[in-house]
């Protein structure tokens, strides 16, 4: 919170769709932010308490203004009230014959995705196979490279441009690595490092021909490795074309 005030870039571990979100308030000065998310968490504790499905409307609100969880998380300044909020119009919108529009509405429920994994096993639990789809397809998320640090330990997509490709031909596995960088933050500092080993790379051709200076997408397990985050790619499926052109090679 301090760095935020100095003006200090402050890394953070959400996607990026969550991150440009909370932008409209980081724009503002700092009180001024910290009061806009203080209203608009409440507003959306009580349209929670309103939206849910069947609930006795007073008997939520009691609940709500004697919950210690409820409090802190506006003490805090957590952002599960708008979890809580899409949950419930999500639900309210099935209730009402919405499917798909409930399923946009609950791919909103990314920016507490851990909270989040239930939701599709429900869906498809109660058969609401257009409400699922919705929600995939709403929730459909790329990171960019500079986003990918704050997902290590995770399996995303991350979509870039090879600014790099090099076959370290005659060292140990011969590996082949692909710098995934942002166009528009190019930056070797927070870029992607792909690594095809050898015993995979024919099932890919020649990479470091084929994908230099291409805009592409590729999804696998992230990981950090000497300072930067880092996929393993062991088959071609993980590799997919971003619908951009392709750039020319980056230096």
């Amino acid at each position: 919170m301090g760095a935020g005030e100095r003006g200090q870039t402050v890394p953070t571990g959400r996607l990026p769709v969550v991150a440009y979100g909370v932008k409209l308030v980081g724009w503002m000065p700092y009180r001024t932010a910290q009061l806009v998310w203080l209203v608009a968490s409440m507003v959306a504790l009580i349209l929670f308490a309103v939206a849910w499905p069947g609930a006795n409307r007073v008997l939520m609100a009691a609940a709500l203004v004697w919950s210690m969880p409820v409090a802190l998380l506006l003490i805090y300044g957590q952002d599960t009230p708008f979890w809580l909020l899409w949950v419930a119009l999500g639900l309210l919108l099935l209730e009402r014959g919405s499917p798909r529009l409930a399923g946009v509405v609950f791919a909103l429920c990314i920016c507490k995705y851990h909270l989040s994994y239930g939701l599709p096993i429900l869906l498809a639990a109660q058969k609401r196979w257009s409400a699922l789809a919705s929600a995939c397809a709403a929730g459909a998320v790329a990171l960019s490279p500079v986003d990918a640090v704050g997902h290590v330990g995770q399996t995303a997509n991350v979509c870039g441009v090879v600014a790099s490709a090099n076959y370290a031909v005659g060292s140990r596995a011969n590996p082949t690595f692909l710098t995934l960088v942002d166009p528009d933050q190019v930056d070797p500092n927070r870029a992607l490092t792909a690594v095809i080993y050898g015993n995979d790379r024919a099932k890919f051709g020649t990479p470091e021909m084929t994908l230099q200076g291409q805009r592409i997408c590729m999804r696998g397990f992230i990981s950090y490795f000497r300072g930067r985050p880092e996929m393993i790619l062991s088959t071609p499926t993980q590799l997919f074309y971003d619908s951009r052109s392709s750039v020319a090679q980056l230096q």
